[in-house]
């Protein structure tokens, strides 16, 4: 496989044109003359690789001399590694291929005829012979002139290998009489166009369909058997000098094949005359040119190292920015998690049950404190107006009922006055002081003598039994303080307090079915499955319509987002715990767990809230708050 950019010599490979003969033919950029040029590259792999190595690049020497027209020149060659290269000069006419696939005028059939026959006399003159013609190495340059490429090449690759093959040296024969016949057949075709098929063997059928009868001769001197064959090259541009067409082509071929061998003439004797100093300016010129080439590839081969220390530089900054951006993306999403538990956290303390409870508890509060205020004031007022002979004993208690005020003495003397009484109270207490013994004495006396005079004394007994001071019995209390100073006015029964605050019912409503208990539970495990397994077609199955994000998002936003955290990681390991059960609606339940989350990005442990709706016989997620971080 060749690689773009990659470099043969002095040549940069730009593209790759074809692969054909067993030659890539490449374009190339030429830094020497600054053009591009056709880079054509053998491979000398093996045996039979390093074998034909030699021979190959002493035919390249001989192309390299020939200077023809319709030939294509030999600019330089030379072996990179197992491989060699020659290049070429491109030519953008097209192929002779090409060409083929419609009819071609006569006498562009004869241009192209002269032109060929002109090249393979050049060469043949030259040592050096042809064989069989194809039309995909025959391509025009700008001016339309026919120009043969990798002339003699393939053939001389075949009859290598079969030498090789055979283990003979043999002789080729039959160049010309080959070369001649496939340019016939060539003529044959461009003529007819793609209707012309020679598999069926009526070449003279094919013949008769020319219509111009001088170019039907020509042809049939090609290819029928009873017609006089071209012997050789020259044999056939003096046929084709006949052509009025060719006539000035031809005879400037003649022409200048006689100047050729007068200058080369000329050019033997001035040798002859200066052999040498001819020899040492061609010396000297050749080593300049092979310095000069030798200092270009020097600096190319440094600016190519320049070029790879520059490209594994630039492939360790692209690594290090990926790494940057894995890392960058790591902490956004923690980040993210973070700003979800701050959220979560926030939101939980503004919750509308917490905002019942505070205002329930400030009634309560200004409730206890005026039932205090507007209950204790007149029985103040009315202790400090009873007078003393009035006055309860405190050493007996009467029953409760019979005095319900003096129930309350020890609690007003708990209470703590405020400013506007602290006069009156004071009173009251000094009324309320016990008196001395003989007033004591006396009242006795005074209460014992009726009883003496024939008092039925079961009802007395009675009496005194109910001043008797019993135990206190210590109940429940039915009624809810509202704080550390309170009165019997500004207690709350507790039955009211739990009415408000739902906690009977909550109490009912926690107590699920088994079945309901079992199917949510196996709900629960199996969203928790499916984002361990980071299944996201049933991860979100788990999931209602009516789901809602939180922080604001979309639900379009939120699903990209959790498809994101899901495939990301290479693993995902999910535990839940103490999982916890409450009903809110007949569909609709509350759960709250203890959720265990690691991976190979990220690790956290959470208390977790979901409210799960039921929806066409399964139950789905419509809520889901993180209620804040666990520690361990």
């Amino acid at each position: 496989m060749i690689e773009l950019g990659r470099q043969f010599g002095l040549y940069s490979i730009a593209e790759v044109i074809s692969t054909t003969g067993g030659f890539v033919s490449c374009l190339a950029q030429d830094p020497f003359f600054n053009r591009q040029v056709i880079l054509k590259i053998f491979s000398c792999q093996g045996e039979k690789g390093e074998a034909i190595l030699a021979p190959l690049e002493k035919q390249l020497e001989i192309l390299a001399e020939l200077d023809h027209p319709s030939i294509a020149p030999i600019y330089d060659f030379g072996l990179e590694e197992t491989d060699i290269y020659f290049t070429s000069s491109p030519y953008y006419g097209g192929s002779l291929l090409e060409q083929m696939q419609g009819r071609m005028p006569a006498e562009r059939v004869l241009k192209l005829a002269a032109e060929l026959a002109m090249a393979f006399d050049y060469a043949h003159e030259h040592g050096l012979k042809q064989g069989k013609l194809l039309a995909e190495k025959i391509f025009f340059d700008a001016e339309g002139r026919a120009v043969l490429t990798d002339f003699s090449l393939d053939r001389f690759i075949k009859s290598f290998n079969a030498a090789a093959e055979s283990g003979d040296k043999t002789e080729e024969q039959g160049d010309v009489a080959e070369t001649l016949f496939s340019l016939g057949e060539l003529l044959l075709h461009l003529r007819l166009g793609p209707t012309c098929d020679f598999t069926d063997g009526r070449i003279e059928d094919l013949v008769a369909e020319i219509s111009e009868p001088q170019l039907r001769k020509l042809i049939g001197r090609f290819l029928l058997p009873g017609e006089w064959r071209f012997s050789s090259f020259a044999d056939l541009l003096d046929e084709l000098a006949n052509f009025a067409e060719l006539t000035s082509l031809v005879r400037e071929r003649t022409l200048s094949k006689q100047r050729g061998e007068s200058s080369g003439d000329a050019l033997a004797e001035g040798l002859e005359l200066n052999d040498a100093e001819h020899r040492e300016q061609a010396v000297v010129e050749i080593r300049r040119l092979v310095a000069e080439k030798n200092g270009l590839q020097q600096s190319l081969e440094e600016a190519v190292s320049r070029r790879d220390l520059a490209e594994n530089k630039l492939l360790e900054e692209a690594r290090e920015l990926k790494a940057a951006q894995a890392e960058l993306s790591k902490v956004q999403e923690e980040a993210d998690v973070a700003w979800e538990l701050v959220a979560a956290q926030k939101n939980s303390r503004w919750q509308p049950t917490g905002w019942a409870a505070g205002g329930f508890v400030l009634g309560l509060l200004l409730t206890g404190g005026l039932g205090y205020y507007l209950n204790d004031q007149p029985r103040t007022q009315l202790l400090a107006e009873l007078p003393l002979s009035e006055v309860p004993n405190p050493a007996h208690k009467p029953p409760a009922e019979v005095s319900g005020v003096a129930q309350n003495d020890s609690e007003a003397r708990e209470l703590s006055p405020t400013d506007s009484d602290s006069v009156e109270v004071a009173e009251a207490e000094t009324q309320l002081q016990e008196p001395p013994a003989e007033v004591l004495a006396q009242q006795q006396d005074q209460t014992r003598e009726p009883l003496r005079s024939g008092t039925n004394f079961a009802l007395v007994a009675e009496a005194e039994a109910a001043y008797e001071v019993a135990p206190a019995e210590e109940k429940p209390p039915s009624w809810w303080p509202a704080g550390n100073e309170f009165s019997a006015a500004a207690a709350i029964p507790l039955e009211q307090i739990k009415v408000a605050l739902d906690i009977e019912q909550q109490a009912s409503r926690s107590a699920l079915p088994m079945d309901m208990q079992r199917e949510l539970t196996t709900a629960i495990k199996s969203w928790a499955a499916s984002w361990s397994n980071q299944d996201l077609q049933n991860y979100f199955s788990h999931y209602s319509d009516d789901y809602q994000p939180e922080l604001g998002r979309s639900r379009t936003e939120w699903q990209e987002m959790r498809i994101a955290r899901l495939s990301k990681p290479q693993w995902i390991k999910l535990e839940l715990e103490d999982i916890r059960l409450r009903q809110l609606d007949k569909d609709r339940v509350e759960v709250k767990l203890k959720q265990s989350y690691r991976s190979d990005r990220y690790a956290d442990r959470i208390l977790k809230s979901l409210n799960l709706v039921k929806e066409n016989g399964q139950w789905r997620i419509l809520l889901e708050r993180s209620l804040g971080k666990l520690s361990g």
